[in-house]
Order: C-alpha cells, then structure tokens, then sequence
C-alpha cells in the first residue's frame, strides 16, 4: 500500500516538473509513472548517474518544482552510483533531468544509432524500431522510408561513344533526317565513316542531306551520300559499289528506310494490293537487300561485322489496325534478324533489330497537334517520347564490341510503351 502510495505521488511530482519546465501536460495513461517501472529500470537509472524514483521521495526536496541549471541533486545520491559514474566517459555522464535538448542526451542518441549501425553490418539483430523523444510521448521513427518518384521528362545527356567504331565504316539507309540522322551523327562521333541514303528528289530531302553530311564533316568524318530508291535492286547495287570503292569497307549496315505512307481509308477490305506491295517492298525487300551486298562484303574481307534493323514497337501489340500491311512487314523483318543471326554467326557477323516506340521527329511532329502529343506522352510510363539520339546511342552499341556476343535480338527502344498499353 505504501508502495502504491509513493508511487503515485511521484508521478504527480513528476508532472509538475514538466509543467515547469514549458513541456505539453503529461497523460499519466500513456507515458506511465516512474514508480511504476520494473526494478531493472531502476538499476538502469543507477548506472547512469541517476537516483531511482523512492530515493528523491526519501529526501523530501523532490517537491520543489525545478528549473535547467544549478539543480541541488546534480549527483546520484549512493556513493556506489556516483563512483561509477565517474568511471563513465564524460559523453555518457547524463545529469538527471536532462532532455532532448541537452548534449549529453543527444550524445547518448547518437551513439546509440552508431552501435546499431556498427551491430547490423557485423550480422547481429538489431532492434526493430528506434525511439526518440518527441514532445511528452516516445515516438516511433521510421528510417529508409521509399518515396515514390514521379518519372522526369528530363532527356538525359548522350553517352560519350568516342572511338568505339574507329576505323569502320557505317551504312544508314535513310539518313537524312529522324531516326536515320540520329543514328549517323552517333556513329560518326563513335569514330566511323558513314555512307547515308535518303529518298525524294525534291529541293527540300537535297537540302537536309547536304545538312546532314555538313554534320557529319565537323565532327571529322568521311561521308557519302546519295538518292537512292530502296525498292529499286539496281540503285542498291549501284549505291553499295560506290561506298566500297570510296570508303574501302562496309562494317556496320543499318537498314533504316521505310514508313507506313499515306494508308488509304476503308479498313482492311477496302485495302489496295499496291499499297501493300509497296509497304513490304520499302519495309522488309529493301533489307534484304541492302543486308545481302553488305554481308557479301564482310565474307569476302573475313572480318565480320554488324547488321541492324530498324523494326518497329508495332510488332509487339496491336496498337492501330489501320497499319496491318506496316506491322505485317515489320514482323517479317524480325524473322529475318533471327534467321539471319543464326546463319552468320559462326562469320562473326552479328544481326539485331532495333524497335523503336514513339519517337519526335520532324515527320511526327507535324503529323499530331499538341493536345495529342500531351495525351499520349502520360500514357507512356516514361511520361515522354524518345528522340532520336537514343536510337542513335543503341545503334552505336549494337556495332561495337561491347555487344560482341549479343545477336538475333529484338530490342524494344520505347520508354515502356510495349507493356505500357497505351494505344495510337
């Protein structure tokens, strides 16, 4: 009974104390009195240079409410705690009544989040929570709490590929302008000489040409470049003669030509057979073509080489039906690589395909309005669409040696867009 007692006032005491001292009123239910802790606490407190809760009652000078600073009971009140105190590092000498805001205690905190750290990379178990004093009540802290991060539209800045293809000769159909342009400026700052191709006899497809092989000029490269008709075997011919008589090689041969046009309206049914002809002709007859004098090349010199296919994230899903005779194409390339990957392989010639989502060029953006190109940007989980230097970057790395045992690969370049399910 007399237990109960003390122990109760000394929680009254110790109330009081706080409300001195500027903290919150203490709910006696949630942090609970001293003289109601187990007697291990109390040893505790000993071994701190704290007297237990009885011995200040014993006193009598506990009812005097307190204040920081020149506090009569500054020691522990047994001889036994107070020698032992003094044995203590001068960092773990806490004086009674210190809180958060005194050094010993955050000396003491942060020590302790020194030992955890030091017992979790020795293996041990460390404890499940750490608690600091927050206002009147012990508070948990939660550490390495993941935030979710919203994904940034920022492109990021190319990859230095100075030197991976020096000395070797790159071949980019179509490569004037998008894609085509984006992968010749890599290569030509990878180190290659680059031999490009575009279509369209007008002053508009020679102008960007011209700019595309001045690019190329700065950067230091030798460059060639002509019109050629991708469907037509004796321009191809005629084209691939004259990169090897002028440049000597062909290393890298990158089949970029095609698009899916002007499609012509009324659904499959209404679906002419020329334009069908015409999009297996631009799409998949010219790779074959192009792929077969090149590869001819790389046999007759034995010194391997890269092929790459430019494909299309439209043989992944079914994203638009109004480009069935483009995705059948497309498709067809794909089979090519991998047919082709095993076929040249043991020649170290490798073959790869590059699919590429939704990319911002020239001809895409003048075919959308803003509010589209808004819409379909936050359907894709990257929240943006690719440019075309990062076609460009992949096409380097497909044709260096860092890709040296990776061949017969359809690589989709599309922020996500293959598994996004988003639509056209």
């Amino acid at each position: 009974m007399v237990h109960r007692t003390l122990a109760a006032t000394h929680g009254a005491i110790h109330r009081l104390r706080r409300e001195t001292r500027g903290h919150a009123p203490v709910d006696r239910r949630q942090l609970g009195a001293r003289g109601d802790r187990p007697r291990r606490f109390r040893r505790r407190r000993l071994a701190r240079g704290r007297a237990p809760a009885r011995a200040h009652l014993c006193r009598g000078d506990c009812a005097v409410p307190r204040t920081r600073g020149n506090l009569p009971d500054r020691q522990p009140q047994f001889p036994r705690a107070r020698a032992r105190l003094q044995r203590l590092p001068r960092r773990h000498r806490h004086s009674q009544g210190a809180r958060d805001g005194h050094p010993a205690r955050r000396a003491r905190r942060h020590d302790f989040k020194d030992r955890t750290a030091r017992r979790r990379r020795r293996g041990a178990r460390a404890p499940r929570l750490f608690r600091q004093r927050t206002g009147s009540l012990h508070k948990p802290i939660i550490q390495n709490r993941m935030k979710t991060k919203t994904p940034s539209k920022k492109i990021p800045a190319a990859i230095s590929t100075k030197g991976l293809l020096a000395g070797q000769v790159a071949v980019v159909t179509g490569g004037a302008q998008g894609i085509g342009e984006g992968i010749v400026l890599a290569c030509a700052r990878a180190g290659a000489d680059i031999a490009f191709t575009y279509m369209g006899a007008t002053p508009k497809s020679r102008a960007k040409a011209k700019r595309t092989a001045e690019a190329v000029r700065r950067i230091g490269r030798r460059v060639v470049f002509d019109i050629v008709d991708a469907t037509s075997e004796q321009d191809t011919e005629t084209f691939m003669q004259r990169v090897i008589s002028e440049l000597g090689r062909v290393d890298i041969m990158v089949n970029n030509v095609g698009g899916a046009g002007t499609v012509p309206e009324g659904g499959f049914a209404a679906l002419p057979l020329d334009y069908w002809r015409s999009q297996l002709d631009k799409n998949f007859f010219s790779a074959v073509m192009y792929s077969r004098l090149a590869v001819r090349d790389m046999l007759r010199r034995r010194s391997g080489g890269s092929v790459i296919n430019i494909g299309s994230i439209h043989t992944a899903k079914v994203f638009n039906t109004k480009f069935v005779p483009y995705s059948c194409a497309k498709q067809a390339m794909n089979q090519l690589t991998r047919d082709l990957a095993v076929e040249l392989a043991s020649k170290n010639i490798r073959v790869n395909c590059i699919a590429p989502g939704l990319i911002k060029t020239a001809l895409t953006v003048g075919r959308y309005d803003a509010a589209w190109w808004s819409d379909i940007s936050e359907r894709i989980p990257m929240r943006r669409a690719g440019v075309p230097s990062e076609i460009g970057d992949v096409a380097v790395f497909l044709s260096s040696k860092q890709s040296s045992y990776l061949t017969g690969q359809i690589i989709y370049v599309d922020g996500g867009g293959a598994d996004g399910g988003w639509k056209l």
